[in-house]
């Protein structure tokens, strides 16, 4: 939809039938809650500039100064919210990294709307280029939008939602003692209707009713959750397709972010219907003809052409990878010197551990294990809780179960697979058997 008609339709999203036609056309209760996020005067200028003159294409990449700014602003909101959470502030904890990289990417496709709303307007009926001036004060409005008003509404919700995303965490731990949940009514002075029916909703945490909803899933939604051990209540009325009558999610908001450790969903009106339809998504011609046979399946919080756009907008994010990786691996390296034993061999001295397996087989553990699981799983983006796993061996080591063994392609040797169920995912760990030892080797998440 043209600017206009996209502004309509994400006011009515954020602020129900209300129209904001500016900063200070807030309908009274937004104005009464607003935190005063936005962007700054200059950064919004800067950016005007660069897409003045057309310095990157707007269609396939994202103007670097709206979205190392939108970003940073939602990555403080995920922090304000996961420490309200009671989740410790860690920078490289892969739970907090998955709900920053989810806000990373709504920003881009979020500033990728905007400066294209922006761009189509540069030209006049005849195709010349306005002047400078005048086409700045016709795009203020939906820099005022993107920036302010909306940005507002965006960033409260996302602390809400990465408040509940670690709340989940540990609703999910103390199951065992407070097993249900219980909906608590909203905060808002001026609460809406959708949420009343759900009001002191009491449900066991793994009902299917908290898959479908739960507060949060409408913008600028003050209610909340907590754990109980007060008996359930019935289940809210349902229609005849199985929903309460008008309470779905709204778009952007469709998942439990404590689940899919994502703030928003996909489906907000940013982000594009299918990858066919996505400005990022630009393959290779052999990945073009792949696509022919198998249509590609939209999944924007795990795409490699929304991450590259987002490195080509800033460097930052490379170097923070970097930096992240080296101080995975030298946690990594302080557990094993403290918990690895220095036994005498034959051909010196060695540091290892000594472990079982479920039959009772004898495998050793050294810093090689650690250090060939980390060079393979070093672009993952679930190292931090990769390597986390791998330091946690002598729990699951004991559990885990030989299901096959392999022939080593680089190597001279046999290769016994083990898995295991560990922490809600499943463990493949490789160990190399040389004839007399059987030397675990490399560990990896089984898909």
């Amino acid at each position: 939809q043209p600017g206009g008609s996209f502004r309509v339709v994400v006011n009515e999203l954020y602020y129900g039938q209300h129209e904001v036609s500016a900063r200070h056309g807030f309908p009274t209760s937004v104005v009464a809650e607003a935190s005063g996020i936005s962007i700054s005067d200059d950064i919004i200028a800067a950016a005007l500039r660069i897409i003045y003159r057309r310095d990157f294409n707007p269609h396939t990449d994202i103007e670097p100064n709206l979205f190392n700014a939108i970003a940073h602003t939602l990555n403080q909101a995920v922090t304000e919210g996961t420490v309200q959470g009671g989740f410790p502030a860690l920078g490289n904890d892969p739970f907090i990294d998955a709900l920053r990289h989810s806000t990373d990417v709504f920003s881009a496709f979020k500033v990728h709307r905007a400066q294209n709303d922006m761009a189509a307007r540069l030209l006049d009926s005849n195709g010349n280029l306005k002047p400078f001036e005048q086409w700045k004060q016709e795009v203020l409005p939906i820099a005022d939008h993107q920036c302010h008003n909306w940005l507002e509404t965006e960033y409260n919700t996302a602390v809400l939602r990465a408040r509940q995303a670690a709340n989940w965490q540990q609703f999910q731990a103390e199951k065992d003692i407070l097993p249900n949940l219980k909906w608590l009514p909203s905060t808002s002075p001026n609460p809406g209707e959708d949420h009343r029916p759900f009001w002191n909703t009491i449900l066991p945490i793994d009902h299917p009713f908290w898959d479908q909803h739960r507060p949060g899933d409408r913008w600028n939604c003050k209610c909340d959750l907590t754990s109980t051990d007060e008996p359930p209540t019935a289940v809210p009325a349902t229609v005849p397709d199985g929903s309460p009558s008008g309470n779905n999610p709204q778009p952007g908001l469709k998942d439990n972010p404590g689940k899919s450790q994502t703030v928003f969903s996909d489906d907000h009106p940013y982000f594009p219907a299918d990858c066919k339809h996505c400005a990022f998504y630009n393959p290779t011609i052999k990945a073009r003809l792949a696509t022919v046979i198998t249509a590609r399946v939209k999944d924007c919080f795990n795409c490699p052409y929304i991450d590259g756009c987002m490195d080509r907008a800033t460097m930052t994010r490379k170097q923070k990878a970097t930096i992240r990786r080296k101080a995975i691996i030298e946690r990594v390296e302080a557990w094993a010197d403290r918990n690895l034993q220095e036994y005498r061999l034959p051909t010196g001295t060695a540091k290892r551990l000594y472990l079982n397996d479920k039959d009772g087989n004898s495998i050793i553990v050294n810093k090689g294990y650690f250090t060939e699981t980390f060079a393979k799983n070093k672009r993952n983006r679930e190292l931090a809780r990769i390597m986390r796993l791998a330091t946690m061996v002598n729990e699951w080591l004991p559990l885990a179960k030989q299901v096959r063994t392999e022939q080593g392609r680089h190597h001279l040797c046999t290769f016994r697979v083990f898995e295991v169920e560990f922490h809600g995912v499943t463990i493949e760990a490789k160990a190399k058997d040389n004839g007399s030892e059987v030397i675990l080797y490399t560990m990896r998440i089984k898909e």
